[in-house]
C-alpha cells in the first residue's frame, strides 16, 4: 500500500515491488530490484537496448554511492522514474550523465560519448567524421575546447543550450 507518495507515484512503487519480487514473496524490509529482475521486467518491454546500456542504465538507478546494496531500492527507483517522467532539462541531463560517466570520475570524454551515441541514437553518424562533427557542435554549446573532457556542469550547459 502505497502512504508516503503522492498519488501519482504511487503505480511506481507498486511496479517496483512487482518487479522487484516483494510483492508476490510477501517479504517486508528493504527490497531491492536486481540487475536481472531490473533488464527482465524493466528494460526488456523497450525495443533493443543493448547489455551495455542496460548496464548503465541499472549503474545510474543505483547510483555510486549505494553499489554495496545490490540493487535499485525503492527510493533510487522513484527519484530515478520522476526524473526521467517529469524532471527538468538540468536533472535529465544529470541521469544522463550518470549513465554515460562509466569511470566515475565526474567528466565525459569523446570516446565515452561515441560509444554511448552509436547505441542510443537511431540516426547516428555512420563515420567517425560525423560523429566528431555532432560532438564538436555539443562541445561548442559548452563552452569546452574540443576534445577536452566535459565536466557535469559543461554537459549540463551544452545540453540546456540545445
Amino acid at each position: 500500500m502505497c502512504t508516503t507518495l503522492p498519488p501519482s507515484m504511487c503505480r511506481y512503487e507498486a511496479g517496483f515491488r512487482r518487479c522487484s519480487g516483494q510483492a508476490a514473496s510477501g517479504a517486508t524490509g528493504v527490497a531491492v530490484l536486481s540487475y536481472h529482475r531490473f533488464a527482465e521486467n524493466v528494460l526488456r518491454p523497450l525495443p533493443r537496448i543493448p547489455r551495455l546500456l542496460m548496464s548503465r542504465l541499472f549503474e545510474a538507478f543505483v547510483g555510486r554511492s549505494k553499489q554495496e546494496q545490490g540493487g535499485i531500492t525503492l527510493e533510487d527507483f522513484i527519484i530515478n522514474v520522476a526524473v526521467i517522467v517529469v524532471g527538468d532539462v538540468e536533472m535529465k541531463a544529470d541521469f544522463l550523465f550518470a549513465c554515460y560517466d562509466t569511470e566515475g570520475f565526474g567528466e565525459l570524454h569523446a570516446e565515452e560519448l561515441i560509444k554511448y551515441t552509436n547505441i542510443v541514437l537511431y540516426d547516428a553518424p555512420s563515420t567517425r567524421a560525423q560523429y566528431e562533427s555532432m560532438l564538436r557542435g555539443m562541445w561548442d554549446l559548452a563552452g569546452v575546447s574540443y576534445p577536452d573532457s566535459l565536466s557535469r556542469e559543461a554537459w549540463r550547459r551544452a545540453l540546456v543550450r540545445m
